[in-house]
């Protein structure tokens, strides 16, 4: 079967390959230019692939905890009306906020205390916001929260939405109805991510709730059908390597900062991708699949307070306050540029602000700021032809 992997669906054997995934067809909500902020959280980013062409919408993507103004540059770049952002602070810090805020774009942020539950509220945001997106939507697709195979191996080729779940959640079942009612699709597709073959037992404890779900619905109108996706070996080494690449983030991220409870998650991260990769070697996919997710996760918090850490530290500082600022700002400038603006005015009053810095003159320096701001905020008024940018108004999409 080569490259092919098998995915089987209770009434059909569909077989998907890399390069053979349908994309979603793209609906255009209105006229205005959308873009999505998102982490690269594999479940969010799933989530704000989803909507983004189902909004016609661009993505752009922050490392997870991390702020970049060479991100926010993007995002000015594509002449946004309005932001979406998909995530919690944690995942896409406020920062970003800040910078659109200062561009005059309004921002809508969807988001939940985990990635369930902030893939629901973008379910439920789409509905308020953009409800005749859900007029030709047939399909739902269901995945389990800690599942990062089967959005990418299943991506829907009909016109649907995909939703993240808790499986081992007490209101699994309740979340599936609520999703089902809100939705209204035809067929539902719950997703079971198995070791070598459809008969091997689900990764995830949850698979008797979805035979219960499925029996549920056999005698309503909707179509409710388990589906096993099959991991491969390329599938573990892929989130492997993502929590390694988290690893490395909070390493660099507390290189002269000392925190031992931290640093200790750390250690136990780095012992479980090895642990990982040891079940990789003996054929254990489903262990070290869970080894590799459990040791991103864990990466994670120590980036957490790491990220917390170091903001702490300069926060007191007037001078690392203002240097942030014209750091912040010269990359607004920067995306404000390539759009084909004139940035000449904005860059001296930084320029100045750098100057005045230097020799300790903070009020003053800050007033530069200010004045950049308001002219930044302005020309990008202008370029787009109103006053400022407006999200859109609920229910008129």
């Amino acid at each position: 079967m080569g490259m092919l992997r098998k995915i089987l669906i209770s009434f059909m054997i569909i077989f998907i390959g890399a390069g053979m995934i349908v994309p979603v067809h793209g609906v255009s909500a209105q006229t205005s230019t959308i873009v999505i902020l998102v982490s690269d959280n594999e479940a969010d980013s799933a989530v704000a692939d989803n909507i983004g062409e189902l909004l016609n919408a661009s993505v752009v993507e922050t490392a997870w905890g991390a702020y970049d103004p060479k991100v926010s540059a993007q995002i000015v770049e594509k002449e946004p009306d309005f932001v979406i952002i998909i995530g919690g602070e944690l995942a896409v810090p406020a920062e970003y906020e800040e910078d659109i805020s200062t561009m005059g774009i309004e921002t809508i942020r969807w988001a939940g205390q985990n990635r369930e539950e902030t893939s629901f509220r973008a379910v439920k945001g789409l509905k308020e916001y953009f409800p005749t997106v859900f007029e030709g939507i047939k399909v739902l697709g269901i995945i389990d929260g800690r599942d990062s195979v089967s959005y990418g191996e299943m991506k829907l080729a009909e016109h649907g939405i995909v939703a993240f779940v808790n499986y081992e959640s007490a209101d699994f079942e309740a979340r599936v109805d609520e999703l089902i009612n809100l939705i209204n699709p035809d067929l539902v597709y719950i997703t079971l991510l198995k070791q070598r073959s459809p008969q091997d037992e689900y990764i995830f404890k949850g698979g008797a709730k979805v035979d219960k779900i499925v029996q549920k619905y056999q005698s309503s109108s909707v179509v409710v059908s388990p589906v096993s996706v099959l991991i491969s070996k390329k599938d573990v080494l892929g989130e492997i390597d993502s929590a390694e690449n988290r690893i490395l983030e909070a390493n660099a991220t507390f290189d002269g900062l000392q925190e031992p409870k931290a640093k200790a998650m750390l250690e136990n991260a780095m012992r479980e991708v090895e642990q990982a990769r040891e079940a990789l070697a003996n054929g254990d996919y489903a262990t070290a699949y869970l080894k590799a997710i459990t040791a991103k996760g864990h990466a994670e918090i120590a980036l957490k307070h790491a990220n917390e850490l170091r903001r702490g530290i300069f926060q007191g500082s007037v001078e690392f306050a203002l240097r942030r600022q014209i750091a912040r700002l010269r990359w607004m400038v920067v995306g404000l540029k390539n759009t084909g603006a004139d940035v000449t005015e904005i860059e001296q009053l930084l320029d100045n602000a750098e100057n005045d810095l230097k020799s300790h003159r903070y009020d003053e320096a800050q007033k530069m700021i200010d004045e950049a701001k308001n002219r930044i905020k302005e020309i990008f008024a202008n370029r787009k032809g109103r006053e400022h940018g407006h999200p859109p108004k609920r229910g008129k999409h």
